[in-house]
């Protein structure tokens, strides 16, 4: 029997467009003071690989979010379809 969608999957769908948007900010605001320090006279190196560091985990949760969605967008999709042909 397929897998059908549940309330996971569902708060997925709401959930996900908001770490999107979250991480996202939160990336735009790390490249900001990424960019700040580099050209900054008072140049660190610390604060430069920590910021690199937090930019790549949040890539890493946008990227997450997104394929949770499109796999739960995909799981939709058949049932719908499996509905529809079912008639």
């Amino acid at each position: 029997m397929e897998e059908m969608t549940t309330i996971q999957d569902e708060c997925i769908l709401l959930g996900a467009p908001r770490i999107i948007k979250k991480n996202g900010g939160y990336l735009a605001n790390i490249i900001t003071r990424i960019v700040e320090n580099y050209d900054s006279a008072d140049f660190d190196g610390v604060t430069l690989l920590t910021d690199i560091q937090l930019a790549k985990d949040n890539c890493r949760s946008i990227i997450e979010a997104a394929e949770l969605t499109l796999k739960t967008l995909g799981k939709l999709r058949k049932e719908i379809k499996d509905c529809t042909t079912d008639k």
